[in-house]
């Protein structure tokens, strides 16, 4: 608590110079944390004190509800400032968050307004919406010192020179350069002499995820994106797509236990979390119930001398409902985890099914064999009731496996995210699914 009362005590009344000197020694990122101590009353107080330069890279720091209310405080001309210091794909994400009126405000002001505007028009989780405009391009007859000469005027405007793209007269491209080779080469050598193949390109609007396994496949550092007829927009650098893997994999950690975005969890709306959440508790709650009342259903053998049988098998329902619904989420983040690292595509759809059905089986028959067991042994040696949730359990995680599977595929064939069927919707229907097959079991062999 101490640490906390000293930083709210840098941003009293005669504390400016403190402030001032205490801002200069952290880093952008750091700058950025103190937005969650202090009030939004105090957020200019930083922001006053701080050069065009370091408020722009603390802008690319801040959450995306932080950015837009922060927009409501700042003046335009110095968000203008701010803005004007960041690469494109920055600048497109900061003034994404701000309200339309204030981003139509600032874009006006941009010189690179045209390259900010065409960013700001693609979806926000696509290629387009997480590339960058600059880069360093030079075409097929260019000579090597020519193409030395262009790396150097890239290098005032592209933090990062990886790639030197070789364009055709048409802004097509062709391939790449190593920088070593125009520095180890010949100033009156052609380019095309020392072009390699591009190993992977993108357009823009591949969504963000597969962006992510292209990256992957072919361990890139960057990664050109480019319109239908080839022609070179931009490039997507590795540090973006850093922020695109941790991004989708809070989504889909989110997702799995039917929660929203990371920024709404996180924040302090508590009547928005509970609404947004209440829909799969509701949804889990009713599955749950409906498989209670099946469980009732036991009670209703016709013979009253399987009053017995009825009680102790009721009594293992929930042991069917705990395997089954443990399978089934397996193999639904199994299966959803493939998808969002290409090890899994519908190609190989049948294939995969097929694996996780075949591993239910033999998981299923371990399980249910050692239920079997104990339920025999320890429930008054009813070989029938043994008998009875053995095939359940077998059955039951079976099923569960193919169902756990296949969820995810639906899903995404649909447009909805495949990690939704890795959490309550998977793990509540397959509980249902178990309960509804241990009953069909029970009443064949029990009666």
């Amino acid at each position: 608590m101490g640490e906390y009362d000293d930083i709210h005590r840098l941003f009293e009344a005669d504390q400016e110079d403190t402030l001032r000197s205490y801002l200069r020694l952290l880093h952008p990122t750091d700058i950025a944390e103190l937005f969650n101590f202090v009030d939004e009353a105090e957020w200019t107080k930083i922001t006053r004190k701080l050069p065009a330069e370091i408020l722009a890279e603390v802008l690319t720091e801040l959450e995306n509800e932080q950015i837009t209310t922060l927009g409501e405080y700042l003046n335009p001309d110095r968000l203008v400032a701010a803005v004007d210091e960041l690469e494109s794909d920055d600048a497109a994400d900061v003034l994404g968050e701000l309200a339309d009126a204030k981003t139509a405000e600032i874009l006006a002001k941009l010189e690179d307004r045209d390259d900010i505007a065409s960013l700001l028009a693609y979806p926000e989780d696509s290629a387009g919406g997480i590339m960058q405009t600059e880069l360093c391009r030079v075409t097929e007859g260019d000579h090597v010192a020519e193409a030395i000469e262009a790396v150097r005027k890239a290098r005032d405007e592209v933090e990062d020179v990886l790639e030197v793209y070789v364009v055709d007269a048409h802004g097509r491209i062709t391939g790449t350069v190593a920088l070593e080779d125009l520095v180890l080469s010949n100033p009156e050598v052609t380019i095309e002499s020392l072009v390699e193949p591009i190993e992977a390109r993108v357009t823009p609007d591949i969504d963000q995820e597969e962006v992510a396994a292209v990256f992957g496949k072919f361990d890139l550092y960057t990664l050109p994106v480019v319109d239908s007829d080839g022609v070179l927009l931009g490039r997507i650098t590795y540090d973006d797509i850093h922020d695109v893997v941790e991004e989708e994999a809070s989504e889909d950690l989110m997702a799995s236990v039917g929660a929203s975005s990371e920024d709404l969890v996180y924040s302090n709306r508590y009547f928005r979390i509970a609404l947004f959440r209440l829909p799969w508790l509701a949804t889990s709650l009713g599955v749950s119930l409906t498989a209670g009342f099946l469980l009732t259903l036991f009670r209703s053998f016709p013979d009253e001398s399987f009053v017995v049988e009825a009680v102790l098998a009721a009594s293992l329902g929930p042991v069917v409902m705990a395997m089954t619904g443990n399978i089934g989420s397996q193999a639904a983040m199994i299966v959803t985890r493939g998808f969002a690292v290409g090890k899994v595509d519908f190609g190989t759809l049948g294939r995969t099914i097929l694996r996780e059905i075949s591993v239910g089986i033999m998981l299923g028959a371990v399980a249910g064999i050692f239920v079997g067991f104990v339920a025999y042994f320890f429930w008054q040696n009813e070989i029938r009731l043994g008998i009875a949730v053995s095939v359940a359990i077998v059955t039951s995680m079976t099923v569960a496996s193919g169902v756990g599977a296949t969820a995810p595929a639906v899903f995404k064939k649909v447009g909805i995210d495949p990690a939704i069927a890795s959490g309550p919707l998977v793990t509540t229907g397959c509980d249902l699914l178990g309960v509804g097959i241990y009953l069909l079991v029970a009443l064949v062999i029990l009666t």
